[in-house]
C-alpha cells in the first residue's frame, strides 16, 4: 500500500503503517485567503480576504492577484481643486484654485487664479490691518486680488481703511467659505493698508495672481 509524502497531508496528522508519519501541510486562515476562493477539505472552507475594486484605488497602483490589477481613480491636480480645499493621501493636498471673472471680483467669465502667497491670522484679539501683516503696503500689480477663507466663525472685513464695525461693513466671509474681498489690489490703488478683517476665529489670507484674459496666467 502507498502512502501520501508528510508534505501531502494537513499538519499534524499521523499516519503510515506504525503512525510513524506527520503531515505538514498547513492552510492559510480564511481571513487570509480571497473571498472569491474556496479552499480546505472539499473545498469547504471560503475565504474572507476582500480587496478594492479598480475604480476604488488610484491610478498608477497594481494591487491582487500576481499584482495584475490597476487602480482608474485619478486626482484632480491642486490647481484644479478650490483654494483651502484638502485633499488626496491623508488630506495630504490643499487646492489653489480661485475663480476671478474678467476684470473684477465678480462678473464676466471664470478662470483659475494662481496663489502667490498666503499667511493664517488670528482673528480673536480684534480687528487687524492686513500692511501690519504683511510687512508690506501693496502685493503687486493691478491685476492682484485678495481672497480670505474663514474658520471658526464668520469674517467681517472692509477695504475703506476703516475697521468693521456693526452697520459699516463692507462685506461678510462665512465661517468655512472662501471668498475674493478685493480684487485689482496694487499701492496705487486699493492697498493693505485699508483693508481689515475682524471675527471670532481665524482666516488664511491667499494673494492671487488675477488674470486679465482667457489665456493669462
Amino acid at each position: 500500500m502507498g502512502y501520501p509524502t508528510e508534505d501531502q497531508v494537513l499538519d499534524g496528522v499521523v499516519f503510515g503503517a506504525a503512525d510513524e508519519l506527520t503531515g505538514n501541510v498547513v492552510l492559510p486562515a480564511a481571513t487570509d485567503v480571497l473571498n472569491t476562493v474556496n479552499f480546505g477539505p472539499s473545498s469547504g472552507t471560503a475565504g474572507t480576504l476582500g480587496i478594492p475594486s479598480d475604480f476604488e484605488v488610484l491610478v498608477g497602483i497594481f494591487f491582487g492577484p500576481d499584482s495584475a490589477t490597476e487602480g482608474t481613480v485619478v486626482l484632480p491636480t491642486t490647481s484644479q481643486v478650490a483654494v483651502g480645499v484638502t485633499f488626496g493621501p491623508s488630506s495630504s493636498l490643499t487646492g489653489t484654485y480661485v475663480g476671478i471673472g474678467a476684470g473684477g471680483a465678480s462678473g464676466g467669465f471664470d478662470m483659475p487664479g494662481k496663489v502667490i502667497g498666503q499667511f493664517n491670522v488670528d482673528l480673536s484679539g480684534g480687528a487687524v490691518r492686513l500692511s501690519n501683516l504683511s510687512g508690506s503696503g501693496a502685493i503687486g500689480a493691478n491685476s492682484t486680488a485678495i481672497s480670505v477663507q474663514a474658520y471658526g466663525g464668520a469674517v467681517a472685513y472692509s477695504t475703506n481703511g476703516t475697521a468693521p464695525v456693526a452697520g459699516s461693513v463692507g462685506g461678510i466671509v462665512g465661517d468655512n467659505q472662501t471668498q475674493i474681498i478685493a480684487a485689482d489690489v496694487s499701492f496705487s490703488s486699493t492697498n493693505l493698508a485699508n483693508i481689515y478683517l475682524s471675527g471670532a476665529g481665524s482666516a488664511t489670507v491667499f494673494f492671487v495672481k488675477q488674470p486679465r484674459s482667457q489665456t493669462e496666467y
